[in-house]
Formats: structure tokens, C-alpha cells, sequence
């Protein structure tokens, strides 16, 4: 049932070329850039990920402590593999990321390189801030490209980008049911279709998915498998969900920038467009560069008790440092609710692992037991 959605996820290189046949493409790094002002200025916006786990061409111009999703994305754009681009947009999420920026502008030389600088606190003086760099942002779009990106066009995009929000939050809360409908590898292989092809194709097809579940096509999740909320660092290797839920788990929920957080809130349609996306992606629910780390938390005791989740796992890729530091609050603050709380460090795209498997079944039994 979720196999058009994983055919697009594995061949998404020769999908983004057969949807961008007529536009230009524009690649993004990091869920904070927004792709409603791409998607006004009629390109398709992609989300650039990387597929390999040997990265030469990347470690020749990278550090050796830079993070394997950095490496691997860099390895795919000094390969060629990007080439279709014909602009590449990242937001400084991290400092790893601002400076990946800067190799992919110096070594693989798209034609239309942005960076967004983000706030990492949310005030009247940083949503003022933000809200100027989409100006700004918008400004390079239509001079460089000799585009006009109106107020209308801007609304359209909201508009259908919002429709995109309300569908995945649907199929998310669909997986309250126990057992879910269906299991957290398919769920993030739905996700991540939807940011490498035209956004009004991916509404249609979350409409028929969500026809077919309401139907009860679904194969359902074997009951009797420990529900699992899943945080931490990017992630869009379905091997490594398929790892957790082969080890007697399924991911009922997740706080991901693959996931929940890039779609659970909407934006408003009511204020100027800009004013409108400055808010959104300022204030929706934060990755861990946003101090102070309250809201954070108060949004990952909702899911747990939402989803009811009998257990966490926070996955931080190896060198991450800002998720790897933000892991002892978060911890202490899930064992308060009496929530069993594993942390594994992983490569960007996880291997066959004994090691791996082997606590996350521990993890698994331990809940089981309580």
C-alpha cells in the first residue's frame, strides 16, 4: 500500500528529473528553509539527502570529524549526482551545516547558492530577524532567477503546503490505534516521498492512502510490540526503523525534522504571507539549536502521552553534536514520566549491526518486563 511512496524514495534521482522537467529545482538542506517561497516562484523545492556510506570525494575536502549525513550528501553532489540542480538552499541549522554549505558552493558549484541564518531563540527582535532573511531569501529567488513571486502565489503555496501538513498529521494520529495501521519504516518512507515531487501530485496520492486505511486495507502491525517514539538526529535510512521494529518495537510516533516536526502545526493563513512563514518555521516545534529547551520537552510529554509510548529512543549520528548535547535533559525529563529512555549513536545509513540489534531487543525485553 505504501509502495509508490517507497519506489519514490529509492529512485527519487530520476523522479526529481522527470518532475522538474519544465522548472527549475532547487535543493534544500535543513526543514527550516521554506519551501512555500521556492514553490511561489514556480521551482520545485527537493530536499538534498545523501545514499552511501563511502564518501571519498566528500573526505577529501571535509574535516574528520564533519558527521556521515554531511559526508554523504557532499559525496553525492562532488559525484555528479546533483547536477540536475539548479540551486541549493541550506539554513544553519548547525555550525556542521553552515560549513557544509560552504564546500558545496566552493566544490560543486550549483548555479543559485542561499544560506538562511536562523535565531536560536524565538523573541520579538529574532521572529523580526528571521521574517527579514525570507525577504531577502525571496529577493535572490526573483533576481537571480528573473522571477516574480507574488503575494497570491505565495498564498497558493501555504495554502497547498498546508493541505500537505493536514494529511500527515492525519496518518500520524492514525497510528494512535493499537496496533498502528502501519509501521514506522512505512510511515517515514510516506513522509519522505513528499519532499522530491510536485507537491500537488503527493496531496493526491496521501488522499488515496489515507482512503485505503480508512477502509481497512492495511496490513496491520502484529500486536504485542513495545510502542516507540522515536527522536534525535535527521534520519530518513528506513533500514535502521526496520532494525528497531525488527527487534520487537514499532514506531508509533517520532520528533524528527523527517518527520512530526515538519508538518504537525500549520501556517497561517490569515496574516501577510512572509510575516506568516517567519512565525511557522521560528516557533513550530524545535530542533535543540532553539533555547531555552522547554517547549521542546513540553511537545515530547504530549506525544508520549498522546501515542502512549511505553518506551524512547533518541538516535544521534555519530560527531552531532547538537543533538548529542541536548540528550541528558531529555532524558531526565522522559525518566521523570517513567518512560524507559535508550540513546544509540549510529552512522547516517546504518549496517547490518549484532551490536545494534542486540540492545534495542534488551531495550525491547526490558519494557516488556516492567
Amino acid at each position: 500500500m505504501t509502495d509508490k511512496f517507497r519506489n519514490i524514495l529509492e529512485n527519487r534521482y530520476d523522479v526529481i528529473k522527470e518532475e522538474g522537467k519544465e522548472k527549475k529545482i532547487i535543493g534544500w538542506v535543513c526543514s527550516y528553509v521554506p519551501q512555500e517561497i521556492i514553490y511561489a516562484a514556480g521551482m520545485l523545492p527537493v530536499r538534498v539527502v545523501g545514499a552511501s556510506m563511502a564518501t571519498p570525494k566528500a573526505d577529501a575536502v571535509l574535516h574528520s570529524n564533519a558527521c556521515s549525513f554531511i559526508r554523504s550528501y557532499i559525496e553525492e553532489g562532488r559525484k555528479g549526482c546533483y547536477d540536475f540542480l539548479d540551486g541549493f538552499v541550506a539554513a544553519d541549522g548547525c555550525m556542521q551545516t553552515r560549513r557544509a554549505y560552504d564546500i558545496w558552493a566552493n566544490y560543486v558549484r550549483t548555479p543559485f547558492v542561499h544560506i538562511l541564518n536562523l535565531p536560536n531563540s524565538i523573541s520579538e527582535v529574532t521572529l523580526g530577524f528571521f521574517k527579514n532573511e525570507l525577504s531577502v531569501f525571496k529577493d535572490r529567488l526573483e533576481h537571480f532567477f528573473n522571477v516574480n513571486i507574488s503575494e497570491e502565489s505565495l498564498n497558493q503555496a501555504i495554502d497547498v503546503h498546508n493541505r500537505t501538513r493536514s494529511l500527515l498529521k492525519k496518518l500520524s494520529l492514525l497510528r494512535m490505534a493499537d496496533p498502528p495501521p502501519i509501521s514506522g519504516a512505512e510511515a517515514m518512507a510516506v513522509f519522505m516521498a513528499g519532499v522530491f515531487i510536485n507537491r500537488a501530485r503527493y496531496n493526491r496520492l496521501l488522499e488515496e492512502l489515507l482512503e485505503q486505511l480508512s477502509a481497512g486495507h492495511a496490513k496491520q502491525v502484529k500486536d504485542g510490540k513495545v510502542r516507540l517514539l522515536l527522536i534525535g538526529s535527521e534520519l530518513d535510512d528506513l533500514g535502521f526503523i526496520r532494525l528497531v521494529e525488527d527487534s520487537g518495537g514499532v514506531v508509533v510516533a517520532d520528533d524528527l525534522c523527517t518527520g512530526t516536526r515538519y508538518f504537525w502545526e500549520q501556517v497561517s493563513e490569515t496574516k501577510a504571507p512572509l510575516d506568516a512563514l517567519g512565525e511557522y518555521y521560528l516557533t513550530r516545534s524545535p530542533c535543540p539549536r532553539v533555547s531555552p529547551a522547554e517547549g521542546r520537552l513540553r511537545h515530547l510529554r504530549e506525544m508520549v502521552k498522546m501515542f502512549k509510548v511505553d518506551g524512547v529512543i533518541f538516535q544521534k549520528i555519530k560527531w552531532c553534536h547538537i543533538h548529542g548535547g541536548s540528550c541528558p535533559v531529555i532524558k531526565q525529563d522522559i525518566e521523570d514520566l517513567g518512560i524507559p529512555f535508550l540513546m544509540l549513536e549510529r552512522e547516517y545509513i546504518v549496517s547490518p549491526s549484532g551490536q545494534l540489534s542486540t540492545r534495542l531487543e534488551a531495550f525491547c525485553e526490558l519494557i516488556r518486563g516492567i
